[in-house]
């Protein structure tokens, strides 16, 4: 089985940084062949997940992120093999386990809902496999993983 990993991509925690990191793991999943839905679905979970950890491991906002003051790191790293796609996102914020978050089967009607609040729901949707660890230096990992299909290509 053959594998492919690429370095981290190193960004400030600022808002103004997620289109790198789109931009990283659309790369990483077109340049592995993978169907253009796969490709959406995991560049909306990593979207979802890093401004996640921005703004509510960080406390981020669009203000400070605008600012120029002190923002923490988050590194993007993809990892190919033969079946998966593994896209690992590791920061200093606040831990958080999005694992062990509640999970939310159904949504509020659409004139119910606030704004926000359907990352979480978004990325457990479209993600084959999530997994969260602490590291004993501190660090937050969380690893999203897409399956390559078997089937007909899709999108």
């Amino acid at each position: 089985m053959s594998s492919r990993h690429s370095g981290p991509l190193r960004v400030s925690a600022k808002l103004t940084n997620l289109k790198l990191i789109r931009d990283h793991v659309e790369d990483a999943a077109r340049g592995a062949g993978f169907p253009d839905l796969k490709v959406y679905d995991l560049v909306l979970a990593v979207d979802e997940a890093a401004t996640n950890i921005m703004m509510h491991g960080y406390g981020v906002s669009a203000a400070t992120a605008e600012s120029g003051g002190e923002a923490g790191v988050v590194e993007v790293e993809t990892n190919l093999d033969d079946s998966t796609l593994r896209v690992t996102l590791r920061d200093q914020a606040r831990p958080f386990d999005l694992t062990a978050a509640p999970v939310q089967t159904e949504l509020p009607p659409l004139g119910e809902r606030m704004p926000g609040g359907l990352g979480i729901f978004l990325i457990r949707k479209t993600m084959d496999e999530i997994r969260y660890r602490r590291t004993p230096d501190g660090w937050n990992e969380l690893t999203l993983t897409v399956f390559r299909p078997t089937g007909p290509e899709e999108g």
